[in-house]
Formats: C-alpha cells, structure tokens, sequence
C-alpha cells in the first residue's frame, strides 16, 4: 500500500480522532473507509478527490514533516449550486456536493466592491455571487471553482485573461 499525505483543519482532524477512538478504529483507516465508501457511491477516483490536497510519497514514513517535500495546497472556492445541491437532500447533485464539500465563506464585499462592479459590467450574465467567486479566485492564485454551471465560469476570466479551473458534476 502506498502512503499519502493529507492536510486536514484541526478541527476535522480531532472529530476523526474521536470517532476512531469511538469505534475502535485508527483514523487512517477510518478515512480510508469514507473515501472507498465515495467510490462506491459513484464518486470519482481517490486520486481525483484528493489530488490537489494530498501528496504521494514513497520511502519515508515521516514525509509530512520533511522539509523537502511541501505540499501545495489548493483552495476550492465554491458557487452557489454546490452549496445549495450539499444542503437540499432532493437536488439532483447533494451526493456529489456532499462527498466533496467542507464550507468556508471568505470575502468582504465592501473591500471588493470596486472589481466587483468592473465584472458584473463585462459579464453580462454574471451576479454578485459569480463576481464574488472570480474575485476570491483572483485572491488565491492555486484555487478551483465548485459549481453547478460550468458554461459561465468557462466563460468568466481572473484577472482580465486567466482561464478559470472549475469542477462541476458530470453531465447526466
């Protein structure tokens, strides 16, 4: 078995240890149980989920502590239809959301306005939500859009010409 390496908040980290001690079960192998469990769900690849999360490494046991490997990470930033999809058990996409969404809401407005308004201006289509997402994606160059609607934000641009990657569920 190969090993990897994931950085988790510490608050995911002291809720998975609980659990495992609950049960008996160390946290490695209780989360390697929740990601077989997405795969049976139909969820992609263990690969695909924590691949711009996590690092493979051969060797050394002790590699998340090493200075020489240092893992980057990426920052997801998510649309409203994946949040809207993980809340509603009855939106055609809550499985997907749940098995990939952690929530964290990161943008003051105010401080935005200026560029919020230059977007809204160009894009015709585009809301304050969608602004807002392109905005953070600015702020945080290694970052992923979670949305629902992948034909605007193939469409939208950071930064006046950067594509924008995006994950969206697969079309059915």
């Amino acid at each position: 078995m190969k090993g990897i390496t994931v950085k988790l908040p510490d608050t995911t980290l002291r809720r998975l240890g609980q659990e495992a001690r609950a049960i008996g079960r160390s946290v490695a192998a209780l989360i390697r149980e929740r990601l077989e469990a997405a795969l049976r769900r139909g969820s992609r690849s263990v690969y695909e989920i924590t691949s711009d999360l996590a690092g493979s490494v051969e060797g050394d046991r002790k590699a998340a502590t090493n200075d020489r490997r240092r893992f980057a990470v990426v920052i997801t930033i998510c649309d409203t239809g994946p949040l809207v999809a993980y809340l509603n058990r009855n939106y055609p996409y809550h499985s997907w959301a749940v098995a990939l969404l952690a929530v964290r809401v990161d943008l003051q407005v105010a401080a935005h306005w200026p560029r919020l308004r230059t977007l809204m201006a160009r894009y015709q289509q585009m809301d304050l939500v969608d602004a807002s997402i392109v905005v953070m994606s600015e702020r945080h160059l290694r970052s992923k859009v979670l949305t629902v609607d992948p034909t605007d934000f193939s469409t939208y641009r950071r930064n006046n010409r950067q594509v924008i990657d995006f994950v969206a569920p697969p079309k059915s």
